[in-house]
């Protein structure tokens, strides 16, 4: 809200994201195991590579998009570098979604900095990447959800689209963005203030952009269920 305020908001954020440079291997507990299954997937991209005695990549799944960047950015830059680059943008997903969450909820943007404490949350600690990397993504997307149910219609292939990238990284995301649309549209008016039809009325129409990306989960779900050489529970 003034240029103090900005300059301190992105200066913070911008020392969050150098941290990840200053350590050889970021202490996050199961990092390196994505970063690994990132570099096989790199490895299968070539046809003479040994790795294609031993795995078989498939393209379904709900999480493993941080893999799938990993792999195309490993292409040119080193793997290790491109973990480094995605994990930067967790700081900066985050403090552009708070922001945008502030807008949308008519709040001071100054609020916002009060969430990028989560960009070194107990869920990044752990190294769940994929979700940590994708949760802002999902905040990112209720606020454009929320910007088109208030009738800026033009959001509305953001919000599918953003939906659909939160199904392919992962799948608790895609849960939690789904519960938070379902509140949001329940809480938005009450039956008392509008009457029970159209109260039920827009509770049944408003979630439907995200239901693709729901669609998506379970045609994983059930792929893989039947699939002979795949555990996935």
């Amino acid at each position: 809200e003034t240029p103090g305020l900005t300059a301190a908001y992105w200066g913070a954020v911008g020392v969050f994201a150098l941290a990840y440079w200053l350590t050889p291997t970021p202490p996050c507990i199961d990092y390196p195991q994505h970063l690994a299954l990132g570099a096989i997937l790199r490895r299968l991209a070539d046809p003479s590579a040994p790795e294609h005695a031993v795995y078989v990549a498939t393209p379904l799944t709900y999480n493993g998009l941080f893999h799938v960047l990993v792999a195309g950015l490993g292409l040119i830059v080193p793997v290790e570098i491109a973990g480094k680059l995605l994990l930067s943008l967790v700081p900066i997903l985050t403090a552009c979604a708070a922001l945008a969450l502030m807008d949308v909820a008519a709040r001071p943007r100054w609020y916002a900095a009060f969430l990028l404490p989560l960009s070194y949350s107990y869920i990044v600690g752990w190294g769940f990447i994929n979700y940590a990397l994708f949760a802002p993504v999902a905040l990112l997307t209720l606020a454009g959800w929320m910007r088109w149910r208030d009738g800026e219609r033009g959001l509305l292939g953001w919000v599918v689209v953003g939906s659909l990238i939160v199904a392919y990284a992962h799948v608790l995301v895609l849960l939690c963005l789904c519960i938070s649309v379902g509140v949001a549209a329940l809480a938005r008016r009450l039956p008392r203030e509008v009457g029970a039809l159209p109260w039920l009325r827009e509770a049944v129409i408003a979630p439907w952009p995200v239901l693709p990306a729901a669609g998506y989960a379970v045609l994983v779900h059930l792929v893989h269920r039947n699939a002979p050489h795949i555990y996935w529970e």
